[in-house]
C-alpha cells in the first residue's frame, strides 16, 4: 500500500491510487476553501462586523459577569438583526469583555458559544473553562495547519459544527 496519490492527504490508498475518503470523486478541494465558501454563503444569518462593533459597546456598559443580562441584551440584539450565528472571534471579544471571574465564566460561555458558526477557529487562546465544549469532534485542533491544507472531497465532507446537544440556533421566524 502507498499514500493516496490526493496531495496532503496521509491516509493510505487502494488500488486506484485514491484511498476510500478520495476514491470516485472528482471534486475534492482543501478543507480551508470548503469553510471559507461555508462562511461567505451563510453571511446573511451571521453577524456582520459593524454590528459585532454595535454590540461590544453595548455590552460594554453591562454588569461583568452577569450571565442572565448578557443573555437578554445578547438575544435582543439577535432578533432585532435577524441574525442566526455569531463568528468565534466575536464570542471570544465578548468573554474578554465581561468575565473577571472565571470560577463563573463557564455561565457566560453557555451564554454565547452555541451561536458560533466557525467552531474550527475556536482555539487555545478562548481560556475559559467549558469552551471545550463547543469544539466540533471533526477538526483537528491539535494541528489546524495540516487539517486546513488537507484537500477532501467535496461531497463527503462535513462542515464541522458544535455538538448537537450544544448547539442553538436563533429563530427569527417567529
Amino acid at each position: 500500500m502507498s499514500k493516496c496519490s490526493v496531495r496532503n492527504c496521509e491516509y493510505y490508498s487502494s488500488k486506484n491510487g485514491k484511498c476510500s475518503l478520495h476514491n470516485n470523486s472528482e471534486e475534492c478541494f482543501k478543507i480551508i476553501y470548503i469553510l471559507d465558501n461555508f462562511i461567505k454563503n451563510n453571511l446573511e444569518n451571521i453577524i456582520t462586523t459593524s454590528q459585532s462593533i454595535k454590540l461590544i459597546n453595548i455590552l460594554g456598559k453591562i454588569e461583568k459577569n452577569n450571565a442572565e443580562l448578557l443573555d437578554t441584551v445578547f438575544e435582543s440584539f439577535m432578533i432585532y438583526f435577524n441574525k442566526k450565528y455569531i463568528l468565534t472571534e466575536l464570542a471570544y471579544n465578548i468573554l474578554d469583555l465581561l468575565v473577571t471571574d472565571l470560577n463563573n465564566s463557564h455561565l457566560l460561555v453557555h451564554k454565547i458559544y452555541p451561536y458560533i458558526i466557525d467552531v474550527w477557529n475556536i482555539t487555545d487562546k478562548h481560556k475559559w473553562p467549558a469552551v471545550c465544549y463547543y469544539k466540533s469532534y471533526d477538526v483537528e485542533y491539535h494541528n489546524l495547519k495540516k487539517y486546513f491544507n488537507r484537500e477532501v472531497s467535496l461531497k463527503q465532507f462535513n462542515i464541522p459544527e458544535i455538538p448537537s446537544r450544544f448547539k442553538k440556533i436563533f429563530n427569527n421566524d417567529i
